[in-house]
């Protein structure tokens, strides 16, 4: 059994420096084991890991859709408040554009692309401000974060 000074240092070592919003199509998994891809539910490593947020509900609302849940039937979308730890974070201004479009020029930008540079530069997390992230690709621009490490995230007490 865990003292009470234990469990006083082991909430002490998560400190929230952003506060948003995660929509999923199935809260399930999240509610009962925290954020951690299919890889890690299994015990295995996963360095491709990104745990996403966004400033706005409206933005998480259009991820909380049952129809992609993998067991779409029994599935309880939710959007989630969550708290994220970033003590480095990469931050982007996306200019207003969607996550994924072609420029003036005709060149095609994917927010993807700068995340994984952030991940390669050693950055924990992201930030990033002005881009329009719904599940369609819709809507007016808002701010998304995100964290690789599953233990900088969290759903919000």
């Amino acid at each position: 059994m865990k003292s009470f000074l234990q469990f006083l240092k082991e909430e002490d070592d998560f400190r929230p420096t952003h506060f948003g919003y995660h929509g999923t199509p199935d809260a399930r998994g999240i509610l009962k084991d925290g954020f951690r891809t299919l890889k890690q539910r299994y015990g295995e490593k996963d360095d491709k890991s990104v745990f996403f947020a966004t400033s706005d509900h409206k933005v998480a609302k259009s991820y909380a859709d049952p129809h992609r849940a993998f067991d779409y039937q029994n599935s309880e979308p939710k959007v989630l408040g969550v708290e994220l730890q970033m003590k480095n974070p990469k931050v982007i201004n996306w200019e207003g554009k969607k996550f994924h479009d072609k420029d003036a020029d005709g060149n095609w930008h994917h927010i993807d692309d700068h995340i994984e540079q952030a991940r390669k530069d050693g950055h924990d997390g992201f930030v990033v401000h002005r881009i329009v992230d719904t599940y369609h690709a819709k809507g007016k621009p808002s701010t998304i974060m995100g964290v690789f490490d599953h233990k900088n995230i969290r759903v919000k007490k």
